[in-house]
């Protein structure tokens, strides 16, 4: 089917949805109209057709809200955490708790800021609130805030929440982002400004294989503050992460992790931007992946350095191992520098596993299957080894090692 074909299917179901709205006069969707949906010639998208897997699902809706969940599942049921729940894209107070002093609200969706991400700016055309996060001052919120998407068993359906964190000077706090299970289409939007001196380990967790996630979050820093990110994807049908951060103030630390183990005919795409506009900050991007199977893996990671952010020391690396003839990654890192006092490296490889380490450990009476998960399993721990959480890490480290040892 040729890609104007598939554009007019989705876009089609997409103008229904629409037409059914107000949402039909908004900035953002005469802008959608304009630019279109991305096919195989646009360039941040032409190693993951997100419109092609759309065309796939027969009945698409956008945005369509059905009957409420009843019950949602925790990712790790022992740790106690302020629940957050989004429901099909919207807030769902009754099933939401918190332990910690935590203020949430629910306000209209905001005004068209120059996005210009397709997906991004649909979820701003259909989503049907803001869901905001609000962290006072000075707190050190002790548990995880956990956001946990559901939908409540609806297939077929495109949702579109949109959250906000503000957190305060000095504050701390750690955010546990996964979906629960069931067919989830979701193409959200999440924002977290960090104010000064503050410090945040926001954690991703994806590993529902039916799903199509389409994940857009933003953060901005201010002078001293700190930002750990962790991105976790075990496999996942299609799955697409744009993480842009910019960084606002001096003296700013921020530090990327992805870990992606797609196995099948799993799709991971991880996207990401660090624009340093201010001098004297720091920022780190590890990105490692395990293919296996027909999997594909996807990465491109930017790094801007504006003409006032002189004395930045940014570096770039992603590495991949590729376990089957059929599975594939293209990655693609990227540096833009405007100044002239910095230290800036990027670098990625591709390769199998170490024929000589199988060897010594085969040497070492380790069996063959054994050894090939004992290798990836070692070079995946180092993206976890800086998370501060211990109880989450090590719920993740488990995840991974139960992952590379199925095989045995």
């Amino acid at each position: 089917m040729s890609t104007a074909a598939v554009k007019r299917d989705v876009m089609q179901a997409l103008e229904e949805s629409v037409q059914r709205r107000s949402s039909q006069d908004s900035e953002a969707w005469h802008v959608l109209k304009a630019i279109g949906l991305p096919g195989n010639k646009t360039e941040e998208y032409k190693f993951t057709p997100v419109v092609r897997f759309l065309e796939k699902i027969e009945g698409l809706e956008f945005g369509a809200t059905k009957t409420n969940a009843a019950s949602v599942a925790p990712l790790i049921p022992a740790l106690p955490t302020n629940v957050l729940v989004i429901d099909q894209g919207r807030y769902n107070a009754k099933l939401s708790s918190f332990i910690d002093p935590i203020k949430i609200t629910v306000r209209p969706v905001s005004a068209m800021k120059g996005q210009q991400d397709p997906f991004e700016l649909l979820n701003l055309t259909l989503a049907t609130e803001e869901i905001v996060v609000e962290i006072a001052q000075g707190s050190v919120i002790q548990n995880p805030i956990a956001i946990i998407h559901t939908s409540a068993g609806v297939a077929n359906t495109v949702f579109m929440p949109r959250i906000f964190f503000n957190i305060g000077r000095e504050a701390s706090v750690t955010i546990l982002d996964h979906a629960a299970g069931g067919t989830l289409l979701n193409n959200g939007y999440t924002y977290i400004g960090i104010a000064e001196n503050a410090q945040v380990e926001f954690i991703q967790v994806q590993d529902q294989p039916d799903d199509i996630q389409l994940c857009h979050t933003h953060i901005d820093l201010d002078a001293n503050s700190h930002v750990n990110c962790f991105t976790c994807s075990f496999d996942g049908r299609l799955t697409r992460n744009n993480l842009t951060l910019s960084i606002n103030g001096s003296g700013v630390d921020a530090h990327l992790y992805g870990l992606y183990l797609a196995s099948g005919k799993s799709h991971i795409d991880n996207h990401t931007v660090v624009d340093h506009r201010m001098a004297n900050s720091y920022s780190n991007q590890l990105y490692k992946g395990i293919m296996d199977g027909q999997a594909k893996g996807v990465f491109n990671g930017k790094i801007f350095v504006r003409p006032d952010a002189q004395k930045t020391n940014a570096f770039q690396s992603n590495r991949n191992i590729v376990l089957s003839e059929d599975a594939s990654v293209n990655t693609k890192p990227q540096l833009e520098i405007w100044a002239d006092d910095v230290k800036c490296s990027h670098g990625c490889t591709t390769g199998q596993l170490d024929e000589e380490a199988m060897f010594y450990l085969q040497s070492r009476g380790i069996g063959k299957s054994q050894a090939r998960a004992l290798l990836p399993h070692a070079f995946a721990a180092e993206v976890l080894s800086a998370m501060k959480h211990k109880v989450i890490r090590e719920y993740l480290e488990e995840r991974i090692s139960t992952r590379l040892h199925a095989g045995e």
